[in-house]
Formats: C-alpha cells, structure tokens, sequence
C-alpha cells in the first residue's frame, strides 16, 4: 500500500514539473484587501512621472490615493496599476507600454523590470547587466499574456474617475 501511495506522489510531482508556464499561472489572483500600495523612500505613494500625458492611457490615483500596488505568495509576483481607462482593445493589449521596475539592492538603479507591451503582445521580465536605468536582459517572454491569464483587466472606477481600470500581471 506504502509503494502505490509513493508512485502516486512520484508522478504527481513528475507532472507539476511538466506542467506549462501558462498552467501554473492560472493560480487565483490576490483579492482586492490583499494588494499593498507601492510606495518611495519617504513613504509616498508612488506618482506618474509623466502625468496627465497625452500620450496614451494616463496612470492616475485611485480612490485611496495609490496609484500602483504589489502583491507576493510563495510562486508569483503581482503588479496592480491604475489607469483612467481600459488598456484592452478587442481582447488584448493596446498599443503602449506598462511596466514596473525593482530595484532589489537598493543601488538606485532597477535591477529587474516587469513590463506588458500591447506593441508585440508580450509579458517579458528582463534584467539589468549593468549600473544603469535600462534592464535590457530578457529573462522571460510570454507571448499573448492576456490568453496566458498573465494579464487582466479590473473595473475601479469611482466617483473621480468613473473609466478607472485597474491593469493586473503576475510573474
């Protein structure tokens, strides 16, 4: 009994080790009490460099004034922006850009940095290989993140911004 129970256990693990990228990513999103504000080394929230742009879809506070938050189990890092609007076309990614960069020694220079490109419809992590503000390494590429359930979508819109979406990605 010992032995089939072992087998049992040996080829579970075998398929979790086999198991897609994209399967593992279908583990349950954090829930909205769960996402903890970003913030700076003064203990601000975390503000738009290039607010009110006009360029594409503006990064705004939401209505507790945070306008992106991070979240971590033991498999997957959350990121969580506020945007005044959808960034989705027709199912996926519009044009544009949205990332987060980690600076994990505190060198002031990011060493990682997640970023969602709605141009080629990618999640990519990429790394920084040297001192400087561009991780240019690619660490990961997920082709079509929307379809992967490595990106998505969530109303919050409120009172100031009735648009407001929240853009979900988990690495």
């Amino acid at each position: 009994m010992l032995l089939r129970y072992r087998r049992l256990s040996c080829l579970l693990i075998l398929l979790y080790t086999l198991t897609p990228a994209q399967e593992l990513l279908a583990q349950t999103w954090p829930a909205n009490a769960d996402w903890i504000p970003m913030i700076n080394a003064n203990w601000n929230s975390l503000q738009d460099a290039n607010d009110q742009s006009k360029d594409g879809l503006d990064i705004i506070p939401d209505q507790y004034g945070h306008d992106s938050y991070f979240y971590s189990n033991q498999s997957n890092l959350f990121i969580r922006i506020m945007l005044q609007g959808s960034p989705l076309k027709r199912g996926k990614l519009d044009r544009g850009t949205w990332f987060a960069a980690l600076d994990v020694n505190l060198d002031g220079f990011p060493d990682w940095a997640i970023r969602a490109d709605g141009t080629d419809e990618y999640l990519r992590t990429l790394y920084n290989g040297g001192l400087d503000n561009e991780p240019e390494i690619e660490y990961t590429a997920l082709r079509n993140p929307i379809a992967a359930g490595a990106v998505r979508t969530v109303a919050a819109g409120y009172s100031g911004f009735a648009s407001g979406t929240y853009l979900d990605i988990r690495v």
